[in-house]
């Protein structure tokens, strides 16, 4: 079956009330940093929903020099959003936060900002000017494990049983192995 036959078989899939759809999931490990609550207004002036964001800077290459990609991200997930919170406030202190994660429906974003450069002070200063610039946008569906300040505070093992000294509410920590698997596997959002 080739490519075309596939996404034809998708399409009739979806017209019979069953939706299907492809996913493009990023793991990696990266720096946790920018936890907040994004209160937004839609179209027409009407508030939206408020929800978790936070920002990940995911390390690739060498790992005695590695190079950082800037994720930006809604948190997803009743699991995942119960771990960024527990995490914000190490992140609001200024330790490191190291995650594993799982990121999903990533794009290209670009727009444009005010520039900005160091002045003799080493303090940011701006130009005046706007940039155009971008970032990497997607889903935060699931934290593998945490650390804060080199301390692993949260693991899933591989029996997906989670391992944690973080403060959860207790409906994350009280579920079954089974609920674990389940709940902890990243397809959520």
């Amino acid at each position: 079956m080739n490519q075309q036959q596939s996404a034809a078989q998708s399409t009739s899939n979806t017209a019979q009330g069953q939706k299907k759809f492809f996913d493009l999931h990023t793991r990696g490990v990266g720096y946790l940093n920018r936890v907040r609550m994004v209160t937004t207004k839609g179209k027409g002036g009407r508030r939206g929903d408020s929800f978790l964001a936070c920002a990940v800077n995911a390390l690739h290459g060498d790992s005695e020099d590695p190079s950082t990609s800037l994720f930006d991200c809604r948190v997803s997930g009743k699991d995942a959003q119960d771990i960024v919170q527990a995490l914000m406030p190490a992140v609001q202190d200024n330790k490191k936060v190291i995650v594993g994660f799982a990121i999903g429906d990533i794009y290209a974003h670009v727009y444009e900002r005010k520039s900005k450069v160091r002045d003799a002070n080493n303090q940011w200063k701006e130009t005046g000017e706007t940039e155009t610039t971008a970032l990497i946008k997607g889903r935060l569906l699931q934290i593998t494990y945490a650390k804060i300040d080199g301390d692993v505070v949260y693991r899933i093992n591989e029996d997906g049983l989670v391992q944690t000294s973080l403060m959860l509410p207790e409906s994350a920590e009280d579920q079954g192995a089974e609920e674990h698997s389940n709940a902890r596997t990243g397809t959520h959002g």
